[in-house]
């Protein structure tokens, strides 16, 4: 992977967690690679109340992908 394709991939993954805390508030958040699958990012609350979001990796890495974030309301 080259620099540029690793910094978007970081750029990527951290806007997708900005996201899901600004969700899920009073979450945990945690996340897990599986390259080149997929990355799973997991919110819990409690042991009953748990989400998770797997983003394939080639949708991660895509260069169209871009980490900007839409103004919250």
């Amino acid at each position: 992977m080259s620099n540029e394709e690793a910094i978007r991939v970081q750029q990527n993954q951290q806007a997708i967690r900005e996201y899901l805390i600004g969700q899920f508030k009073g979450f945990e958040l945690t996340d897990t690679p599986d390259r080149p699958l997929s990355h799973m990012f997991t919110v819990t609350k409690s042991s009953e109340e748990r989400y998770k979001l797997k983003v394939a990796w080639p949708q991660i890495s895509d260069r169209s992908n871009t980490p900007d974030l839409p103004p919250e309301n």
